[in-house]
């Protein structure tokens, strides 16, 4: 992911904007309905402004964690007059990494038992257009079914967060979740299901709520020290049963009590206070413990480098060739190839044509059931165009196992390009436009997509390059052998 950096000037920044409003003017206006836009009033319409704002914020107490691997953080959801110190501490601190999904946790408004999830696929600001992971919430849905699914969900807490994101991690997409009135078996479930969910992904957590409210500062202080610690400690239920027990408060314990069992499963190690202040000038002189947290683990977790024999590619050939043919799965599948995790391309080729292609570079399945899965949904009836039998007669198949090349600015001719911007996602396979110069192929994988060809430059892209295993074989050959099998 592309960094939107403090040092592009406000003409630039500007230009940026209307691009992108213009390029994404198409998928905006026709899915209109689905982009949740904040309330009037909330922070100023100037993009100018906000941007300026925002930066403002995130300076006045710089934090380096440049080798820290912050899984999630915890910030308050008042307006930037009150809190804006805090949220800019704990947002510098993730300034510069990369996340492939940011999980946005809200209390509900008015103690609503149960969970909910945006089914919003967008969230627009002044900045820019931030997108939902939509293949993730429909998951999250299905593997949870007490969540409720709600399209207008957002709240004010939920919205302050999102220029902080944009400044610092450019695109990344996001969900939120609203959690009301809940036990903490249920939050605990919930928190098992989504670590196998989350398994291979990039994944920043970030909890929003205040500390103690009171109108005795010092009663504040002592609730918030029992409240920061149990934070700290990453100790869930502790944390749950002081909040039930009196002994610390929150303006949601389910929300702080989540947030560290997600973290957690995220394998962090413990978490760090950034600042803390007891606020005042709320009505009838409240005062309110607000706090920055930061969770971060031991070392960043990469994706491990996959190199198959010639063996164990063509067993995943056999699979992929199997389901396409006839529907049917093969059983004889090596088992170590269930451990491993990868990028994976199925493609058909007739008469020296690409006939389909698909696949996903980012996946949390093991090869084995990304290869099934893109498999079925290569030969799907439902698929635009659909695949005719007649097109498979003489068609080579061939199966591709990516991994991510990482620390270089353009890509050999060897390697693949991935390309993100909101909702469009392109891959030009190795290979794809030889015969162009590495600024050439992106700009060429860009209109591929029906992007403008400089979109690769633009802070919103996340560009990734990758180099593949490929095995390939003639579907003819196979029904052949099958036949005298």
């Amino acid at each position: 992911m592309r960094l939107l950096s403090s040092a592009i000037e406000w003409d630039c920044l500007r230009s940026i904007i209307i691009v992108s409003i213009l390029v994404g003017g198409i998928s905006i206006g026709s899915a209109k309905s689905d982009i949740c836009t904040a309330r009037d009033g909330l922070y100023s319409i100037d993009p100018s402004i906000l941007w300026a704002q925002v930066e403002g914020l995130l300076e006045l107490m710089p934090v380096r964690n440049e080798n820290a691997n912050i899984m999630g953080i915890f910030v308050p959801g008042e307006n930037y007059l009150i809190s804006g110190g805090l949220l800019g501490t704990a947002y510098s601190s993730i300034s510069g990494k990369t996340y492939d999904i940011v999980i946005i946790l809200t209390g509900t408004q008015s103690a609503q038992p149960g969970v909910f999830i945006s089914s919003s696929t967008g969230f627009i600001t002044p900045l820019g257009v931030l997108y939902s992971d939509k293949r993730l919430v429909d998951e999250i849905v299905k593997s949870c079914p007490s969540i409720r699914p709600v399209k207008r969900l957002s709240s004010d807490d939920f919205w302050y967060q999102l220029p902080f994101l944009q400044y610092v991690l450019g695109s990344s997409k996001i969900i939120n979740i609203q959690i009301g009135e809940s036990s903490f078996s249920n939050l605990k479930s919930l928190a098992d299901k989504f670590g196998r969910i989350f398994s291979g992904k990039r994944v920043l957590i970030v909890g929003v709520g205040e500390l103690a409210e009171n109108e005795n500062s010092l009663i504040v202080n002592k609730l918030d020290k029992v409240g920061i610690g149990e934070l700290e400690a990453m100790d869930a239920k502790s944390l749950f049963l002081s909040c039930e027990n009196g002994d610390a408060r929150f303006t949601s314990k389910e929300v702080a009590a989540f947030t560290v069992l997600l973290v957690a499963k995220l394998e962090a190690k413990r978490g760090k206070v950034l600042k803390h202040i007891i606020a005042t000038g709320f009505s009838q002189e409240i005062y309110k413990g607000m706090t920055a947290i930061v969770w971060s683990g031991k070392k960043r977790i990469e994706r491990k480098m996959i190199e198959l024999t010639p063996a164990e590619g063509m067993k995943l050939w056999d699979l992929s060739a199997a389901i396409i043919s006839s529907g049917k799965v093969v059983r004889d599948i090596p088992r170590n190839l269930y451990s491993y995790k990868a990028g994976v391309f199925i493609s058909l080729i007739s008469g020296n044509k690409l006939v389909a292609q698909t696949g996903d570079f980012f996946t949390n399945m093991n090869i084995v059931e990304a290869v099934a899965k893109f498999s079925k949904i290569l030969v799907s009836p439902s698929r635009i165009p659909r695949i005719e039998q007649s097109m498979l007669k003489n068609a080579v198949l061939t199966v591709s196992i990516a991994n991510s090349v990482e620390g270089i600015s353009m890509p050999k001719i060897d390697m693949g390009i991935y390309i993100r911007r909101g909702e469009k996602v392109v891959v030009s396979m190795p290979g794809e436009f030889a015969d162009y110069s590495p600024k050439e192929r992106l700009e060429k994988t860009c209109l591929k997509a029906g992007l403008p060809s400089k979109s690769w430059c633009n802070p919103e892209c996340d560009v990734q390059f990758f180099t593949v295993q490929s095995f390939s074989g003639n579907l003819k050959e196979f029904d052949e052998q099958s036949i005298k099998k």
